[in-house]
């Protein structure tokens, strides 16, 4: 997986990966000028990773927009809990510290 920051015109993150099961070469970019704050890029992160999980569970039964919405829900309740634990926030911000630094070479 690569996780960079990249300019996003109309959203704060966007991902692509290919193969559908498993998913590989998963990208991700977060817009960092969209951010406010550290729990910001976690949660974009987190709503990312989301649509590559259920994307194989929503195709054919449910439209885009429906789509939005189960990750919207699923990601708000991740994010409750990540930043529920100083230590699961804290591995959690390190880790997207390290597939930054690692896309920077």
């Amino acid at each position: 997986m690569t996780l960079t920051f990249q300019h996003q015109t109309a959203q704060q993150g966007h991902c692509e990966w290919d193969e559908c099961h498993p998913p590989t070469n998963i990208r991700i970019k977060v817009d960092a000028n969209q951010q406010t704050g550290a729990i910001d890029h976690i949660s974009t992160v987190v709503h990312e990773l989301l649509h590559v999980i259920m994307y194989p569970a929503v195709l054919g039964w449910f439209t885009d927009e429906v789509e939005e919405i189960l990750v919207l829900a699923v990601d708000a309740e991740m994010t409750k809990y990540i930043r529920k634990s100083p230590k699961r926030l804290s591995a959690w911000t390190e880790a997207i510290d390290a597939k930054l630094k690692e896309a920077d070479g």
